[in-house]
């Protein structure tokens, strides 16, 4: 009976906790590593060691997750396509399989060009893809080299955006300054959002991640 007040005490402390934030950098760092969503982030060649670095920090600054880099491969073959393009599902698919991402979430870096099939058409150019929810996501600056001065900067908040998807979080459509907004293939949507979740996808993060962190300490406690 104590254990079980204990731990609704700690989940209510959190939805609390979250909610509050406006910029969701989480508290489940002063909780043990294993109670946490670790992130890998999976550099594929030629994405450098000190994009993958920034890439790490913004993450653990955003959503204060524990960061594990891996070291960089090559990109899978099996994605590539007759065109050049590689295909993001089966890079998601990829980075999924790999041991290390069981149960935790693991981001793919790419500097080529990603597709899906959307919108009637087979190689539908991409910045990024997650699985909603999921645990495997790919983000590429091939598009995104086009804005010159704000290539990393647009590129980490499409990391954050396709982290967010892994959470279970939807495109938004509460607040076009959101980083959950649907870019709907435009460009305009990547200058219009902020390094910013909306109070409705911050709170919805928060219970997302207290039901997470609750699953957890109910399997600790048992």
């Amino acid at each position: 009976m104590r254990a079980t007040t204990f731990l609704l005490f700690i989940v209510g402390l959190l939805i609390t906790l979250f909610a509050c934030r406006h910029k969701p950098v989480t508290q489940t760092t002063h909780l043990k590593k294993e109670w946490a969503d670790t992130i890998f982030i999976q550099p594929f060649y030629p994405v450098t060691d000190v994009f993958a670095q920034i890439a790490s920090r913004e993450l653990h600054d955003f959503y204060g997750s524990p960061i594990v880099i891996l070291p960089t491969i090559k990109i899978y073959e099996k994605a590539h396509s007759a065109t050049g393009r590689y295909s993001a599902p089966i890079l998601l698919n990829c980075l999924s399989d790999l041991p290390r991402a069981k149960g935790y979430k693991i981001l793919g870096l790419a500097s080529f060009d990603i597709f899906t099939e959307s919108r009637g058409v087979k190689e539908w150019g991409i910045f990024g893809l997650g699985n909603c929810p999921g645990n495997a996501c790919v983000v590429s600056d091939f598009r995104l080299k086009q804005f010159k001065g704000k290539t990393e900067a647009f590129t980490i908040n499409v990391i954050i955006h396709e982290i967010g998807h892994n959470f279970g979080l939807p495109h938004c459509d509460k607040d076009e300054k959101c980083l959950m907004n649907d870019a709907k293939g435009t460009i305009a949507t990547l200058y219009k959002e902020q390094k910013w979740l909306c109070p409705y996808c911050t709170n919805k993060l928060a219970v997302i991640r207290a039901e997470t962190i609750r699953e957890k300490l109910t399997a600790w406690l048992d």
